[in-house]
C-alpha cells in the first residue's frame, strides 16, 4: 500500500493501478493461474480462481456470481486502512478483464465494468484497457458479462495436468 501510494504521488498519475495491470496475466497468479488455464470451461476456471484466491491474496477476495441474467466477477478488499483502494480496484478490474481475455479470447469484452471510485478526470485509459462501458461510484469492483461465456471451453485446457494442479492448490 505504501509503495503504491508513493508511486501515485511521484508520478501524479491518477490511474497508476490501471497502468500497472498491463503487466498482469494468469501467470502472475502462480498455481491458481495455471489451474485456471487448464480448466475445462471459463466458468470452472473462474470458480477455481475464486475458491483458491486466498493463496494469492490474503487481503481481498474474488467472487463469481450470477445476477439478472449476467455473470459477475467481483473483488473486495477485506483489510482496513488501505490508502490506495482506488488504485487496487482499478488494477483488479483491469486484471479481471485481462484474465477473461486470456480465457475467452482477445476479442472478449465485458458488458459493463464497475469501479467503486469517483470518476477520474481522464477516462480514456480506462476505456482503452477495459474496453467496456464504465460505471464509476459503484458499490463494488466488478466486471459483468454474458452467462454464455461461462460455458466456453478454455483453449489451453489440459485434462491430465488439471487434477495434478488441483491437488497442489
Amino acid at each position: 500500500d505504501r509503495l503504491l501510494s508513493d508511486c501515485v504521488s511521484l508520478t501524479r498519475c491518477e490511474h497508476f493501478g490501471l497502468l500497472l495491470s498491463r503487466h498482469f496475466d494468469l501467470s502472475a497468479l502462480g498455481i491458481i493461474g495455471q489451474l485456471a488455464r487448464h480448466s475445462t470451461t471459463v466458468g470452472k476456471a473462474l470458480a477455481e480462481l475464486a475458491q483458491y484466491f486466498s493463496l494469492h491474496d490474503s487481503g481481498g477476495s474474488l467472487n463469481l456470481s450470477v445476477k439478472g441474467g449476467m455473470a459477475i466477477l467481483s473483488y473486495g478488499i477485506h483489510v482496513s486502512g488501505i490508502r490506495t483502494a482506488n488504485q487496487v480496484y482499478d488494477f483488479t478490474v483491469a486484471a479481471m478483464c485481462i484474465v477473461l481475455r486470456e480465457l475467452c479470447g482477445p476479442d472478449w469484452r465485458p458488458v459493463v465494468a464497475l469501479l467503486p471510485r469517483r470518476r477520474p478526470t481522464d477516462i480514456l485509459p480506462y476505456r482503452e484497457l477495459i474496453r467496456a462501458p464504465l460505471r464509476f461510484d459503484s458499490l463494488q469492483a466488478a466486471v459483468a458479462f454474458t452467462l454464455e461465456c461461462l460455458d466456453w471451453p478454455v483453449p489451453t485446457a489440459d485434462a491430465l495436468l488439471h487434477p495434478w494442479l488441483t491437488e497442489r492448490a
